[in-house]
This record gives structure tokens, sequence and C-alpha cells, in this order.
């Protein structure tokens, strides 16, 4: 009989041992399972927070996009008016060198009524020369008529 109350006694110590055990376990258990939810709400925020940046990252590429087409447009408009001013200033050049050739022209036109002034200013100067000359000759021939009757 005292085998048999030795034999139980170190089954019930058995058995504490295993029930300490099992306490133990259960409280891994749940220490664990407290560190899952934590780690799945943790897990929850990061997928979230990663919902949100690239939400954030397609604004910004869509953003950088509208940027590269309104430089591009800007380079577009700038060569455009570059080109304007160019033709603009080709125009200009054009129209100066027409109003200088113009002006020259119009410098030797003026030279060319000077001289046919000064020729027709001599020419009224020796007409009147003449006339003078004319009108002093038939005062002559007048006297001499008037003396010869």
């Amino acid at each position: 009989s005292s085998g048999i109350n030795a034999e139980y006694g170190s089954m019930k110590e058995q058995l504490s041992e295993m029930a300490s055990e099992k306490e133990q376990l259960v409280g891994e258990r749940d220490e664990l399972r407290m560190q899952l939810t934590e780690s799945c709400s943790i897990r929850d925020q990061l997928l979230t927070e990663k919902e949100k940046i690239q939400g954030v990252m397609e604004g910004l590429i869509a953003e950088k996009e509208q940027i590269q087409g309104a430089m591009e447009g800007l380079v577009n408009e700038n060569e455009e008016l570059k080109n304007q001013f160019s033709l603009s200033q080709n125009t200009t050049q054009g129209a100066m060198k027409e109003l200088e050739h113009e002006l020259e022209s119009t410098k030797e036109s003026l030279a060319t009524i000077q001289k046919e002034k000064e020729s027709l200013v001599s020419e009224i100067s020796e007409a009147r020369s003449k006339l003078a000359t004319m009108v002093s000759d038939m005062e002559t021939l007048s006297d001499a008529v008037v003396e010869r009757e």
C-alpha cells in the first residue's frame, strides 16, 4: 500500500506540475494572442498608411505629368515666340532697307529737282536778260524811229 501511495503521490505531483505547465502555456498562448492582435492592428495601420502613400504618389505622378506637359507647352510657345521675333526682326530689317532705299530715291529725286530748279532759274535769268536786251533794243529802235521823223 505504501508503494501505491508513493505512486499516487508521484502521479499527483506530476499532475500538479502538468497543471502548472498548462497554466504557463495558457499564459504564453494568451500573451502570444495579444501580440498577434497588436501585430495585426499594426499591420492594418501600415496597410492603411501604404494605401494613403500610394494615393499621394499617384497624385504626385499625375501632377508631375501635368507639369511636364505645361513645360513642353511653354518650350513650344517659347520656340514659337523666338520664331515670330526672328520673322518680325527680318520683316523690320526688310522694311528698314526698303525705307532706306525710298529715302535714297527721294534724296536723288530732290537733287534732280534742285538741279532742274537751278536750270529753270538760270533759264529765267537768261530770258529776263534777253528780254531786257530786247526791250533796250526796242527802245533804241523806237528812239531812232522817233529821231528820223
